[in-house]
């Protein structure tokens, strides 16, 4: 998907499965051709929220010239994050924000390699009671000020802490067995290229 940074943003009704207050791990390949310019220098990739200012459960995001993931309880309003430098603009990357709830760690990843991480007690919150409840790709849930100016591709919110290894980025050799067992339609070869490491 293609984002213009002024205008462009995907939006998906909330859903009980978007309730995720354990594990999670939010990733997508991203292609930013400028740094997070919106409200408080934000441009969204994935984010979770209602029209409330101040209360988003979950959201990775770009600020300013970092990669930024946060989340938030939503009965004492106490937040997490952590950020790490993006390392280019203008280049296809991968970025996973992973929150473990057996460890307490919350971590970052930039192609696989961990940036970024803290521990911490607080949990995201579940039922959005605001209106204008969901998912927002590129902006957030409502049309807002916080668009991404650049590509991102195959976004993934899992409600389990996953670990690189898991990560969005099948090896070759599995796709093209795949496409031998007639699944070949559902992974398209990607026109891009990425750093991610594969075990």
């Amino acid at each position: 998907m293609d984002f213009d940074g002024t205008s462009d943003r995907v939006f998906i009704p909330d859903n009980t499965l978007f309730q995720l207050t354990t594990n999670l791990t939010l990733e997508a390949f991203i292609k930013p051709r400028a740094p997070g310019s919106g409200t408080a220098n934000f441009a969204q990739i994935i984010f979770r929220g209602d029209a409330r200012a101040g209360l988003d459960p979950y959201f990775l995001a770009l600020k300013g010239g970092d990669l930024f993931f946060h989340i938030e309880d939503l009965s004492t309003s106490d937040d997490a994050e952590i950020q790490a430098p993006l390392p280019s603009l203008n280049q296809w990357l991968h970025i996973a924000g992973v929150l473990d709830d057996a460890t307490n760690e919350m971590r970052l990843y930039i192609d696989g390699n961990l940036v970024a991480m803290t521990t911490t007690s607080i949990r995201p919150g579940g039922v959005l009671t605001g209106s204008e409840p969901g998912l927002g790709i590129g902006d957030v849930q409502r049309a807002g000020n916080q668009y991404f100016d650049g590509l991102i591709d195959e976004v993934r919110i899992s409600d389990v802490a996953l670990l690189p290894h898991q990560f969005l980025n099948i090896p070759e050799p599995s796709r093209a067995l795949l496409s031998l067992l007639g699944l070949g339609a559902m992974l398209v070869r990607r026109r891009r290229t990425s750093n991610v490491r594969t075990p």
